[in-house]
């Protein structure tokens, strides 16, 4: 009902009303857009901001698709847990996602060392994607502490890839571009 790549466009007021209705589909469905306003905290018209951002032309239309939905999910529950996985591979089976696919393991292999960046859940990743990495014979080192001081030495870092990871997808403010 939702594609991926509007829902990660959204701010956080429309965020927070996509959540509510993931959270309470059967509720809402019963609710007015004042009702739903009100219990996401924010105004009728965020809520049709959003929804035009989702590509629904008003309120009517997406009640009316979110009865469509539940009576699906009703009738072929089974089928429809396989939703986000078929969408994920859907995903990656298109020719651009395997493009950069491609580009990025060109960069990996290019680069005398690569460096993996990531706090928290992406520093985890970072570690993992570090060890895959060296499992295929590249240098890597993994940087998960923001605060780690530099070192003293002057260094050539002319060769030196760095890959910046985020499990949430966010990007960091401040990144340098260079």
């Amino acid at each position: 009902m939702f594609p991926y790549e509007r829902v990660k466009l959204l701010n956080q007021l429309e965020l927070s009303i996509y959540k509510h209705i993931i959270a309470h589909p059967v509720e809402v469905e019963t609710m007015t857009i004042r009702q739903l306003a009100k219990k996401s905290h924010v105004s009728p018209t965020t809520i049709l901001r959003f929804l035009h951002k989702m590509d629904f032309d008003g309120y009517s239309e997406f009640k009316y698709a979110l009865k469509r939905q539940q009576k699906i999910e009703i009738e072929q529950p089974t089928q429809q847990s396989m939703v986000p996985t078929s969408q994920f591979f859907d995903q990656v089976n298109d020719a651009s996602f395997l493009d950069k696919i491609n580009q990025a393991a060109k960069l990996i292999t290019a680069a005398d060392t690569s460096l993996l960046f990531g706090l928290g859940t992406s520093g985890s990743l970072a570690q993992y994607g570090a060890r895959l990495l060296a499992n295929y014979g590249i240098y890597t080192l993994t940087f998960t502490d923001p605060f780690q001081p530099k070192p003293l030495a002057r260094r050539d870092f002319s060769d030196t890839l760095l890959v910046l990871l985020s499990v949430s997808g966010g990007n960091a403010t401040g990144a340098a571009t260079n």
